[in-house]
């Protein structure tokens, strides 16, 4: 895996006449061969078969993670080895996997990457070219050219939609990806650093760009955090405990070896990846399907979607029909103000607009295998009026947690939308898109 004295300084001399890489932090790093990374993320390697959504399906952010972190490694192994152009292609063919996966898992109001087939096109012609001309200068070239798209590919994201209408601004879609990129670039740098062969010169140089980019982490944790998205909301991984506790220590603690920084950035992208997908409960931090929020409590109490409104008699009336506005008992964003227990049903209020259709979410879990009738009811005209029903069971086999998605057709302007089932089994938890 590991170069010769010999073949090391054979390889720095040569780079030293070449033209270093665009970015200003690459100027003085150098290309060995250190232990090649080739991360397999199974659950997320093929595209999912369901088509965009709302909401979106639950691995949305690990798969724009995943991207970023594909790219991440690509562009640190093309950069500092000489003999691993298959590992290089591997990860880009994975990287398109993920922004394929990405592009069909998350929303389709507000897409991740728009233009994933040119993307996709651009990332494979860099494969097709390494295979072709697999020389120094290639690799050189690429890693380069990665560096241009990780940022073209991050503001591509940085898109929000505000009033039915898409406006660039920062995103946690955005923040996930540039996170995944900078983590990828660190855990191959500290493992080429650590290579016993290498000269200490460049063990140093090689370290200091990982420990570069763990700041960068570390900056752009603090940059999600400041993300206010009019709907929905990012996953907290900013909390104390979690992730800005290792990344401080791996930025101050100077006895830290090489094998040590390359096994605690591993613990930072697999840690992320579970976060995003399936939340920390022990910090509070909820997985990407549960962090959407239709907007803010004011003093009151009363939840204040944001949306598009319109004028009309009675006074504003909005429009949720090109959004997905989000309520849900656990944010307490019902009149009953909690999910569980024994209640019978669960009643959401809202400023009056215009609704095509409800998904509601909704469990039953008084027994196993308790069956009862689901009854939709909306706000409308100053009554509630009622627009469906649906027979429910309380349980899937042997597990009593079976949430059920129902879409209810709507068609009007309504103040509120409720279900309940006169806790014959109960409503467990709720939560519901107005569309």
């Amino acid at each position: 895996m590991g170069l010769s004295s010999m073949d090391i300084a054979q390889n720095i001399n040569e780079i030293q006449r070449i033209n270093p890489v665009s970015e200003s932090s690459y100027k003085r790093s150098v290309r060995v061969a250190g232990a090649v990374v080739l991360i397999v993320l199974f659950f997320l390697v093929s595209p999912p078969s369901h088509a965009q959504q709302d909401p979106p399906a639950p691995e949305c952010c690990s798969r724009i993670f995943a991207a970023g972190l594909e790219l991440g490694w690509a562009h640190a192994v093309a950069l500092y080895s000489d003999r691993a152009d298959n590992e290089i292609i591997d990860h880009l063919n994975l990287a398109c996997r993920h922004i394929q996966g990405a592009h069909s898992a998350c929303s389709r109001v507000n897409p991740a990457w728009s233009g994933y087939k040119f993307m996709i096109g651009e990332v494979w012609g860099l494969s097709g070219r390494l295979q072709k001309d697999p020389s120094r200068k290639t690799r050189k070239d690429i890693s380069a050219r990665i560096i241009n798209m990780s940022k073209v590919y991050a503001d591509s994201l940085r898109n929000q939609i505000i009033g039915g209408k898409k406006v660039h601004r920062d995103s946690c879609g955005a923040n996930y990806f540039l996170l995944g990129f900078r983590l990828a670039y660190a855990h191959y740098a500290f493992q080429v650093a650590a290579e016993p062969d290498l000269p200490q010169k460049y063990v140093k140089r090689i370290r200091n760009n990982g420990l570069k980019r763990i700041n960068w982490a570390n900056r752009i944790l603090e940059s999600l955090a400041r993300v206010r998205p009019v709907t929905g909301g990012c996953v907290e991984l900013w909390r104390e405990g979690f992730m800005k506790t290792t990344l401080k220590r791996m930025g101050n603690d100077k006895s830290l070896s090489n094998h040590q920084l390359a096994s605690m950035t591993q613990s930072l992208w697999e840690n992320t990846l579970t976060a995003l997908n399936s939340g920390v409960p022990s910090l509070r931090i909820n997985s990407c399907t549960r962090v959407t929020r239709s907007g803010v409590r004011s003093s009151a109490g009363t939840v204040l979607p944001h949306g598009p409104s319109l004028r009309g008699s009675g006074g504003p009336i909005r429009d949720y029909t090109n959004t997905s506005t989000h309520f849900s008992c656990k944010e307490k964003q019902n009149q009953e103000g909690k999910c569980c227990c024994y209640t019978g049903s669960h009643t959401y209020r809202f400023p009056k607009g215009h609704v095509k259709k409800v998904i509601a979410r909704f469990d039953t879990g008084k027994k196993l295998n308790c069956r009862s009738t689901v009854k939709f009811e909306v706000h409308s005209g100053g009554k509630w009026v009622p627009v469906g029903i649906f027979h429910a069971v309380s349980s899937r086999g042997g597990n009593t947690n079976a949430p059920t998605d129902v879409s209810v057709s709507v068609g009007r302007i309504i103040a509120g939308f409720r279900l309940g089932d006169g806790c014959r089994c109960c409503i467990d938890s709720s939560e519901i898109w107005l569309r």
